[in-house]
């Protein structure tokens, strides 16, 4: 009993920052580093069984991608990631993946098979590097300066997610300055649907209370997430 009031209460803690940010996830942060403070290193054993370390990113911008097993929001990460890193200059940035999940290493060779991403994976064991950072969702993806400074951090995954990580690593780069990456950023705010948003909203905050058992109050946000719109089922919001 105790452990599932522990596990209500820490759901509805999420739902409320949710909720107060207004975001289709959590806030685009981490909670142990702020941006513009250098990214801890690390060194995990690798996905292709070679070590995966930070220092192998020196001297570059660095993409990092954190993953859950069996999440659709991080198999699209993970294409999405491949596919922007790979239109920008190989040599001033690298792309890892990450994640915790050390019982799932064939489901996610065989996303990677699929998808033809084989960029450095590393496995996290004991979710050492989850806990140093601060995640907070999951996909989260982390865009560091050349120096190893967090810039950038994109919390869980959204339609404009491609859009952002695109304008982030070429802020990054030197691509785009400030202002032009502020403009870039609006300009792609200005062309989204307020009810698609909204629904986005409504569709994060169920996949909260089901993962929590709440099943009453998932039920409740995918009716509100499919009258904003109507294009949403309860089946596609519930996947």
């Amino acid at each position: 009993m105790r452990r599932e009031l522990s596990r209500a209460t820490a759901g509805f803690v999420v739902i409320a920052f949710v909720l107060a940010t207004g975001t289709s996830a959590n806030a685009d942060r981490l909670r142990n580093i702020p941006e513009g403070r250098a990214l801890p290193p690390f060194s995990c054993a690798g996905l292709d069984k070679a070590p995966v370390k930070s220092e192998d990113a020196a001297g570059k911008v660095t993409v990092l991608v954190y993953l859950s097993a069996q999440q659709r929001q991080s198999e699209r990460a993970l294409e999405i990631a491949h596919r922007v890193v790979g239109t920008l200059p190989s040599g001033d940035i690298q792309l890892f993946f990450m994640s915790a999940d050390m019982d799932q290493t064939d489901y996610f060779r065989q996303l990677r098979d699929h998808l033809k991403a084989h960029e450095p994976f590393a496995l996290d064991e004991g979710c050492a590097y989850y806990g140093q950072i601060g995640l907070i969702v999951f996909p989260t993806t982390v865009v560091a300066s050349k120096d190893g400074k967090l810039l950038h951090v994109l919390a869980g995954w959204t339609r404009d997610y491609e859009h952002k990580l695109d304008s982030y690593c070429r802020h990054a780069l030197g691509e785009l300055d400030d202002a032009a990456l502020d403009r870039r950023l609006h300009a792609k705010q200005q062309d989204a649907d307020p009810a698609r948003a909204t629904a986005e909203r409504h569709r994060s905050v169920a996949k909260v209370l089901r993962s929590k058992g709440l099943t009453t109050g998932a039920i409740k946000e995918l009716r509100q997430a499919i009258a904003s719109s109507g294009s949403y089922t309860i089946g596609r919001a519930s996947a």
